[in-house]
């Protein structure tokens, strides 16, 4: 069985001894051993000691040695002596997902949506599907293309219920996009052919798509390893090329992004200083514009681009061009919020005001450091690799300046949460880990608004987050199984 982490891939044979017990789909889950969230020290208070309220603990969800998948609308996808499972994260239900766990079955989370591939060969293989609405569909396609890189092979809304695969002819190496929209059973094959081994193979051509509500953008490569993007309205099922064609035959796209809506999209051209603004809110009327730029990037709600040309960072809105700051050799990362932005000029990292032209802020100057926004946008996250092999140190700070924040040093790795300001490291791995059992190490969460600190001990394997809540597997006695912490509580 190959289990996947956010990057990190761990190889892990599940032996006779972890399958042995109740083997049903729903199981009442044991008392779970308390594990140690840490003891805040007691505070005075004129005089008296107040002692604090105690950090909040772990909660049990589901009893037994698996591995956190990832998670979607409050589910969590695990994967186990069982096989593949999606349990709720609020009463630890769990569905058993049929047939996965073969040497060379994939899996994939999208959206509202959980896939996974069967009797995979030659790079093709069964397509099923599962929702929350709709349960388990399986065999939605017999002849799916999937792969263990980078690019996006499925792709599905937030409730999960209108998805995008690629299927077509493993013989002749040949795969068509395709829709299918659970609600009304409508299904469509919305983009020319490609040839996966050309849109795996050749750098920039991953195959890149989201959902904006219902209506798709999606990029690929074709049969003669051209970028191209789609679009498919969420009215139907058939797509619209949107892409430019470009005279240079050696000229691509280096990537796309888009406003919330996805009626705007922003195209970068890889040789030529030269993007296109696109509005698309008409798939039948849509809007071209030429902005002489390197990189762009679109603000949230779709009102404005801002981009660098040259060395100055700009903004274009409405037909009104700003110059923000000077020097900027490379746009980082927009805020959630789009109001600010992380900027290299050179020689350090700086936080630079999207809206108005004023001085960029410090942020740091470590080569080592690749900095990156929390949620909210309003701290900072400087990972920095040191020694050999390279190890972690972390710190933080506020987006609007200040003092830099030592928090861990020699983890694993370091991961923030999709929602707020939160964030988890993992480091002192255990390489000799206990037969049936897999390696583990230490898990500490951070509040990097608050200052909040709680270690929640060894022996554990971290699964990524659900909002602010933070999963993870205990893989030792007492107490095996998968753990939630919430911060809030």
């Amino acid at each position: 069985m190959r289990l996947h982490f956010s990057g990190l891939t761990i190889a892990v044979v599940v032996l006779s001894a972890i399958a042995c017990g109740d083997a049903e789909e729903e199981s009442a889950a044991p008392a779970p051993a308390a594990i140690d969230a840490g003891t805040p020290a007691p505070v005075t208070d004129a005089g008296a000691v107040v002692e604090p309220e105690p950090p909040p603990a772990p909660k049990l969800l589901k009893a037994g040695l698996a591995i956190v998948q990832g998670a979607t609308n409050g589910y969590v996808v695990a994967a186990g002596a069982l096989g593949l499972e999606v349990i709720s994260s609020e009463d630890g239900k769990s569905v058993l997902l049929p047939g996965y766990g073969g040497a060379m079955d994939r899996l994939v989370i999208s959206g509202g949506a959980v896939a996974w591939w069967t009797d995979v060969k030659d790079g093709y293989g069964v397509l099923n599907v599962w929702n929350a609405i709709d349960g388990v569909r399986t065999a939605v396609s017999s002849s799916s293309f999937v792969s263990d890189g980078p690019s996006n092979l499925f792709i599905a809304t937030a409730d999960g219920r209108r998805i995008a695969y690629w299927a077509g002819d493993a013989a002749a190496n040949t795969a068509d996009l395709h829709i299918l929209d659970f609600a009304t059973g409508a299904s469509s094959s919305a983009g020319g052919a490609f040839s996966p081994r050309t849109g795996i193979d050749v750098w920039g051509c991953d195959m890149i798509g989201r959902f904006f509500g219902k209506k798709l953008i999606v990029s690929y490569c074709d049969l003669s390893g051209a970028q191209r993007v789609y679009a498919v309205d969420g009215n139907s099922v058939a797509g619209l090329r949107i892409d430019p064609d470009f005279r240079d035959a050696s000229d691509r796209l280096r990537g796309w992004n888009a406003d919330d809506t996805g009626n705007h999209v922003y195209l970068q051209q890889v040789v030529q200083a030269r993007g296109f603004l696109l509005d698309i809110t008409k798939l039948d009327e849509v809007v071209s514009t030429t902005v002489r730029a390197e990189e762009g990037f679109l603000t949230k709600d779709g009102a404005a681009l801002v981009y660098r040309a040259g060395t100055e960072a700009r903004r274009l809105e409405g037909g009104k061009d700003t110059r923000l700051a000077s020097p900027v050799q490379r746009i980082v990362q927009l805020s959630s919020d789009s109001a600010r932005a992380l900027v290299f000029d050179g020689a350090a990292m700086r936080m630079m005001d999207t809206k108005v032209a004023a001085p960029a802020r410090f942020i740091t100057s470590q080569s080592t450091s690749v900095p990156e926004l929390t949620a909210s946008g309003n701290h900072v996250l400087l990972p920095e690799y040191l020694g050999d092999p390279p190890s972690l140190t972390v710190s933080a700070k506020s987006a609007s300046g200040g003092t830099t924040r030592g928090l861990v040093t020699g983890v694993l790795l370091a991961r923030l949460a999709p929602e707020g300001d939160g964030l988890f490291t993992f480091g002192k791995l255990d390489l000799t880990p206990a037969p049936g059992t897999f390696p583990s190490g230490e898990l500490q969460h951070f509040d990097l608004a608050t200052g909040d600190t709680i270690n929640l001990g060894s022996g554990l394997f971290p699964g990524g987050f659900v909002g602010k809540k933070l999963l993870f597997t205990k893989v030792n006695e007492p107490g095996i199984g998968i753990y939630v912490f919430d911060p809030k509580k």
